[in-house]
C-alpha cells in the first residue's frame, strides 16, 4: 500500500544519509505525510519510532564500521554524525550491552596474537 512505499522509501533514505543528523520533519518531507502522520504510520508498520529506528541503524552500521575498519571510535562517533565519543558511546553501550571500545581492544589482541 501507498504508506508501505513511504516508510520503505524513508528506510532506504536512512542508509543513504546514515551521517547526517537528520530530523522528523525532513523524514516525513520524504514519504510525503504530515509529520504527526508519519510518526503513527512508521510506528505501526516497524514497531519503532521513525528517530528510534534511525539511530538503531546508524548503531548497527558504527558498529560494523568499527568490527571492520581501522578507525577509533571517536572516528566512527565522528563519521555517523554523533555529538562526541562519549554520547556515542554511551548509545552504543545501551543497544549492544558492551561498549565499542572492547571491539577495538579484541581487534587489537587478536592482531598481536
Amino acid at each position: 500500500n501507498g504508506h508501505e512505499v513511504a516508510v520503505n522509501k524513508v528506510i532506504n533514505e536512512m542508509y543513504k544519509r546514515s551521517s547526517d543528523c537528520w530530523t522528523l520533519k525532513e523524514m516525513s518531507k520524504v514519504a510525503e505525510m504530515g509529520e504527526e502522520n508519519f510518526r503513527k504510520v512508521f510506528s505501526r508498520l516497524t514497531g519503532s519510532s521513525p528517530k528510534k529506528f534511525y539511530n538503531n541503524l546508524r548503531l548497527n552500521m558504527a558498529e560494523a564500521v568499527l568490527r571492520r575498519g581501522p578507525y577509533s571510535v571517536a572516528e566512527v562517533a565522528d563519521l555517523f554524525n554523533f555529538t562526541d565519543a562519549f554520547h556515542f558511546s554511551k548509545s552504543f553501550k545501551k543497544h549492544f550491552s558492551y561498549s565499542p571500545s572492547k571491539i577495538k581492544s579484541r581487534k587489537t589482541r587478536q592482531l598481536v596474537s
